[in-house]
C-alpha cells in the first residue's frame, strides 16, 4: 500500500488551514489566495514528491487580471535545480482562476510569494 509521503501531509495541511483560514475571514483577497493554492499545491506537491527535495524551495509570481501567470522566480536553499526546474515546469503549465474585480481592483498583477520547506524527519 502506498503512503503520502511527509512533505505531501505537511503542505496538505498547510493548504487547508490557508482554505480555511480564508472561509474564516472572508475578504476578497484571501479567499482568491486560498483559490489558487487549491490549483498550485495539488499540482505541484506529487512532483515534488518524485524528487528528493532537501531545500528550501522558494517561489513568486503575479497574476493578470485573466489569472494567467506573467512574472515567475525561482530560489533554493541550498542549491536543487532539479526542483526549481520542477516548480517552474508545473508553476508555467497550470490555469489559475480570474481574480474579481474586487480582488485586483485598479492593479494590474497579483503577486504571489510562496516558500516550500522539506519536512525534516
Amino acid at each position: 500500500m502506498k503512503y503520502a509521503s511527509p512533505l505531501f501531509i505537511a503542505f496538505a495541511v498547510l493548504c487547508t488551514a490557508d482554505i480555511a483560514l480564508a472561509a474564516a475571514v472572508g475578504s476578497p483577497d484571501e479567499e482568491y489566495r486560498a483559490r489558487v493554492n487549491q490549483v498550485l499545491f495539488p499540482a505541484l506537491l506529487p512532483q515534488f514528491d518524485k524528487i528528493h527535495i532537501i531545500s528550501m524551495i522558494t517561489f513568486s509570481f503575479t497574476l493578470d487580471r485573466c489569472g494567467r501567470q506573467e512574472l515567475l522566480g525561482v530560489g533554493s536553499a541550498p542549491k536543487n535545480r532539479a526542483a526549481e526546474e520542477v516548480a517552474i515546469k508545473v508553476i508555467r503549465s497550470l490555469k489559475f482562476p480570474a481574480p474579481s474585480k474586487r480582488v485586483i481592483g485598479n492593479y494590474d498583477l497579483i503577486k504571489f510569494n510562496i516558500e516550500v520547506t522539506p519536512k525534516r524527519k
